[in-house]
């Protein structure tokens, strides 16, 4: 099949016309060429998986055939009109694929695809074994303001009871468990999972989700997303629901929440790049690519889509371009993230292609909370670049002398005493010195990395906590009550033996969970350390003694290097306790060039 060519200075796209058919008749469409700026223009867009193509899957398009996935081909099938005509944009037809000057002058289009677009529908797959329950407890759930005894209702009381066969079940229990599975099914479909679904849905007016002939408008999931957060957040559903039940949707949940944080919340493009990191992608290029209409800063003209430039070009070019436009090192941040680096690339760019460990869950909130400190004392990144090196201003202020044997917070781990005890002793804390407190009080608010959770004690109207940026529910402290980190340490020494059980009954009676949230947060992927000038802190887990603290021009926070033979690779960030408020800028006017390859 050929394709006509778009006038790109027209902002011209394709549409795809699907004609009216029976469910049985093949797939007839025509493609057209369309303006953007065409004030009149009518189409709705799809979002979907590709998948695998399976032979015989063809459409045809005025007469002739063309090969597509299996997915695209039964989606089409199911919203296909058999009265009349229907208008879509799908990326796969009406893209050139094997051209990738149009492919990147088309991506660079996407934004706009998809804002105009009237309606983005979603296919999720076909229907499977009682979807039918799944959106019915969408629908109720999202239909009414509802109470607890309203949610009770979809739960039977002793489900969760492993001494229970499921042939003593109930039908009640039994449609309990049904209805949880299909819960789950609905929100494991691959489309949740994949890097370009993201822009998509956030960027449409309005969405509807598909499965097979079965259909649910996107605002109905999100109102009972909404619902389900506010009983966890006010904890009115904590005594009489199971607490596995309300853990497992909150869990399936958690890509709509996602979801729903940028659709409301103007995040930066490196904040947006770090929640959705965990994304697949069949092109590592588009890892980038597939986010550049969610940024709130200006990327316009500093990256655009070209996939002829290789994959380790690009994300070099999008480091570059984000230090000009945001004049901050928080890129640095993003580096080294546990788990194997597949391309070669400098150490001061992310390799966004690699899968990162399970605890990225933890170390992504991480990420939106590097506002709150200030070790560059607001100086901007005054920096220089060439092909694999960056130079930026700055100053070695610390070395590594030590680092903990693991990290802190770990609710499997069976050595926290023995890590607590280790940083007691980095920190040089002894009941016989005579500021014995105020050094333990320092000690515990390093621990947290100098942040807490603010309290919820004040009615929250509608901002929850899992639909809000996560900056907005921390806050910096500079002093932490005794009894509040004497009761951590005492729960610390006490579910040292790993067992999840033990370790959820300590939470029980430690009671403020704000610390432990904290501690957990604060340490993931990360262990404590004690440097040459006696500072304690907290450094990426492949940090090492000799590795050097960086204080940079633009830096929100420490950065740790690695010396090599007359420059630097980077190691990742850190929290250095007493430098994160400017104080290592205060009392030095020498900056140097900081070599980083």
């Amino acid at each position: 099949m050929r394709y006509t060519t778009l006038d790109s200075s027209a902002r011209q796209i394709r549409l795809l016309h699907l004609d009216p058919g029976k469910q049985e008749t093949e797939l007839e469409c025509r493609l057209s060429s369309v303006s953007l700026e065409d004030i009149n223009l009518k189409y709705e867009a799809l979002s979907y998986v590709w998948g695998e193509s399976i032979e015989g899957r063809v459409i045809y398009v005025e007469g002739e055939s063309k090969p597509v996935t299996d997915s695209l081909w039964r989606a089409l099938r199911a919203l296909r009109y058999w009265d009349k005509e229907r208008t879509l944009w799908v990326d796969a037809t009406c893209i050139d694929q094997s051209n990738d000057d149009e492919r990147s002058q088309q991506v660079a289009l996407m934004y706009t695809i998809y804002t105009q677009a009237s309606c983005v529908h979603i296919w999720l797959g076909e229907p499977f074994d009682n979807i039918e329950l799944a959106l019915q407890f969408f629908q109720d759930f999202a239909g009414v303001d509802l109470d607890a005894r309203n949610l009770r209702s979809y739960v039977s009381p002793g489900l969760f009871d492993d001494s229970l066969e499921e042939s003593t079940l109930s039908s009640e229990a039994k449609e309990s468990i049904h209805t949880l599975t299909a819960i789950e099914k609905f929100m494991e479909a691959p489309w949740w999972t994949r890097t370009w679904t993201v822009q998509e849905f956030v960027l449409s007016k309005r969405a509807v989700f598909h499965c097979g002939m079965h259909t649910l408008n996107a605002d109905t999931l999100m109102q009972c997303a909404w619902h389900l957060d506010r009983h966890t957040l006010f904890k009115c559903v904590c005594v009489i629901i199971p607490l596995g039940w309300k853990v497992q949707v909150e869990r399936s949940f958690q890509p709509l929440y996602l979801f729903m944080r940028l659709k409301s919340y103007h995040l930066s493009f490196i904040e947006c790049a770090g929640e959705v990191r965990l994304r697949f992608a069949s092109d590592p290029r588009d890892k980038i690519y597939g986010l550049l209409g969610l940024g709130a800063d200006s990327m316009s003209g500093l990256v655009r889509p070209n996939y002829s430039m290789a994959v380790e070009e690009v994300y070099e070019t999008l480091v570059i371009s984000l230090l000009k436009v945001t004049k901050v090192l928080d890129i640095l941040s993003h580096v080294k993230v546990e788990g194997h680096n597949k391309l070669l690339l400098p150490s001061f760019v992310p390799d966004w292609s690699s899968r990162a460990s399970g605890e990225f869950d933890i170390w992504s909130p991480r990420q939106s909370l590097l506002c709150a400190y200030n070790t560059c004392l607001d100086t901007e990144a005054d920096f220089k670049a060439e092909p694999g090196v960056l130079f930026v201003r700055g100053r070695i202020y610390d070395i590594v002398q030590s680092v903990a044997i693991g990290s802190l917070g770990d609710p499997l781990s069976s050595i926290d005493t023995k890590i607590l005890d280790e940083l007691l002793e980095f920190a040089r804390i002894s009941p016989k010195h005579k500021d014995f407190e105020e050094k333990e009080e320092r000690f515990w608010i390093a621990m947290c990395a100098g942040i807490l959770p603010k309290d919820q004690d004040t009615p929250i109207q509608h901002d929850e906590l899992q639909l809000q940026p996560i900056s907005a529910n921390f806050q910096r402290i500079s002093s932490l009550e005794r009894a509040r980190y004497q009761k951590y340490d005492q729960f610390i020494r006490s579910t040292d033996n790993g067992r999840l059980k033990t370790y959820m009954e300590g939470i029980d009676e430690l009671g403020d969970d704000q610390l432990r949230v904290a501690i957990t947060c604060a340490h993931s992927g990360r262990r404590g350390m004690a440097s040459e000038r006696g500072s304690i802190g907290l450094v990426p887990m492949n940090a090492r003694a000799g590795d050097v603290v960086a204080v940079l021009t633009g830096g929100r926070v420490p950065i740790i290097l690695r010396p090599e033979a007359g420059y630097y690779t980077v190691v990742g960030d850190a929290y250095v306790h007493g430098i994160m408020d400017g104080e290592a800028m205060r009392d030095t006017n020498e900056l140097d060039w900081i070599e980083m390859h």
